[in-house]
């Protein structure tokens, strides 16, 4: 993922990732935080476990979060000028 974003940033397409600023820096930073904090734990976790046990739930939980992810941040389609009460209602 790191390396996607800054290859996003050499390309100049943070801007259409509406990064500004210092969210980029941010990024970065937190999603290093979070590698740094789970990496120890799972390492220790593998000396216990084998890995075909080990992965297949973490790869699991990757994928319910992305979905989740999907969901919440999908933008909501508009409805038409013409038609004010199609379903589901969006907000004005």
């Amino acid at each position: 993922m790191k390396e996607d974003v800054s290859r996003a940033t050499v390309d100049r397409s943070d801007n259409q990732m509406n990064f500004y600023g210092n969210q980029l820096n941010y990024l970065d930073t937190f999603y290093r935080i979070g590698y740094a904090l789970f990496l120890i734990p799972s390492q220790l976790v593998l000396t216990k476990v084998r890995a075909s046990y080990w992965l297949p739930p973490l790869e699991l939980a990757w994928g319910l979060m992305t979905g989740e992810h999907t969901l919440l941040a999908a933008p909501r389609p508009r409805p038409p000028a013409d038609r004010q009460d199609s379903w589901p209602p969006c907000p004005p």
